[in-house]
C-alpha cells in the first residue's frame, strides 16, 4: 500500500497500491470499488479526495492526472504530463 487517506465526510477509506486505488466503506470495511489505471502501468504516486468526496484524483509516476468519480468508476479526465491535452 502506497497511501491510505479518509474521504472528507469520513465514510470511506482509499488505499492507492501499484495501478489501483481501492475504495472501502469506513464502517463496514468492505471493498466498494477499485478506480485502475489503464493502459501503460507506472503506478500510482499519490491520491487526494474531491472536497465533496464524490471524486478522487491520482498523479502516477509517470506523471499522469487521472480523475474518477467514485460512485460510477469512470474516468472523467486524462492529462498527461507535457501535453496538456484532456481525454
Amino acid at each position: 500500500i502506497i497511501r491510505a487517506d479518509f474521504s472528507p465526510e469520513g465514510g470511506s477509506i482509499a488505499l492507492a497500491w501499484d495501478n489501483a486505488i481501492g475504495i472501502f466503506d469506513s464502517n463496514l470495511i468492505k471493498q466498494t470499488s477499485v478506480l485502475e489505471i489503464t493502459g501503460r502501468p507506472d503506478g500510482i504516486a499519490d491520491f487526494a479526495f474531491s472536497p465533496d468526496g464524490k471524486s478522487i484524483a491520482a498523479v502516477t509516476r509517470g506523471g499522469r492526472l487521472v480523475i474518477w468519480n467514485i460512485s460510477s468508476g469512470a474516468t472523467t479526465l486524462e492529462v498527461e504530463a507535457g501535453f496538456g491535452t484532456p481525454t
